[in-house]
């Protein structure tokens, strides 16, 4: 069976980043700048979990890097499920649990959002909670969704998700924010890109964290810093939370925390 895999336009590959070069101080303070005004909703893709030792889809330059889909599927779980939350997933959890961040969404199946909120604030994010702060937009490597191996087509099953949740058709986590962050993603699949085209039609500000081309580039109303989200998201929330990063525990902690383990590159 031949898998399909969303990739970046070729005339998108092909342009040069017309992103300005800045240095990762300068990206902590215009970073801390958007968020500091609270209610942002933070859409996620795979380029946030890659110093968990997660690989990407695509290199720095936006190509796809994981043709034999089915393969490393089978052979990637037990990375996935074992993997531990990085400094960006500790960030993102102190800015949740201080409500700078209202939701995520993420594209990301590994449930490392919800592992970091749970292994230093657990009393506070009950699965309830976890569920109607953070979306996984592609489902998760971690829940079956069928005990009894029923199988049904995708079209259908999309549907029964559709009537269950009309609040997804609506867009409600982007509608209800004032600004939108994207973070560690090109946005290749239109699942995620269509979140962003809702909200520049909402003319909501949104600013793009990520490395290489996006399908965003070029998109009048998206600024984009071209930069891995690893090197800069403690220090943004710390900018953001002031004195509240050293005397809330919890928060301290969660700042304290995070692996940084990039997996091999391919010929390694």
């Amino acid at each position: 069976m031949r898998v399909s895999v969303p990739g970046l336009p070729q005339a998108i590959l092909s342009v040069v980043s017309s992103a300005k070069a800045i240095s990762p101080s300068e990206a902590v303070l215009r970073l801390a700048e958007f968020l500091g005004k609270g209610n942002v909703a933070v859409l996620t893709g795979a380029g946030v979990s890659v110093d968990s030792g997660i690989r990407a889809y695509r290199g720095n330059d936006g190509r796809y890097m994981n043709p034999n889909y089915k393969l490393r599927s089978y052979l990637g779980y037990p990375p996935v499920r074992d993997a531990q939350p990085n400094t960006t997933h500790f960030a993102l959890a102190a800015l949740l649990h201080t409500s700078v961040v209202s939701h995520i969404v993420t594209q990301n199946v590994d449930g490392l959002h919800q592992k970091a909120l749970c292994q230093k604030a657990g009393p506070h994010w009950d699965p309830v909670r976890l569920q109607q702060t953070i979306l996984e937009l592609h489902g998760t490597l971690h829940r079956v969704q069928c005990r009894y191996r029923h199988s049904v087509d995708r079209d259908s099953f999309q549907d029964w998700l559709s009537t269950a949740n009309p609040n997804w058709k609506k867009y409600q986590d982007i509608e209800n924010s004032d600004r939108i962050l994207i973070i560690g993603t090109t946005l290749a699949t239109y699942s995620a890109y269509r979140l962003l085209k809702h909200a520049l039609e909402l003319k909501k500000p949104v600013m793009l964290l990520n490395v290489g081309p996006t399908r965003a580039d070029g998109i009048a109303g998206v600024v984009k810093i071209d930069m891995a989200s690893g090197i800069i998201m403690r220090d943004v929330a710390q900018t953001i939370l002031g004195s509240k990063a050293v005397d809330d525990p919890i928060v301290a902690e969660m700042l304290r925390s995070g692996i940084f383990k990039p997996p091999p590159m391919e010929h390694e």
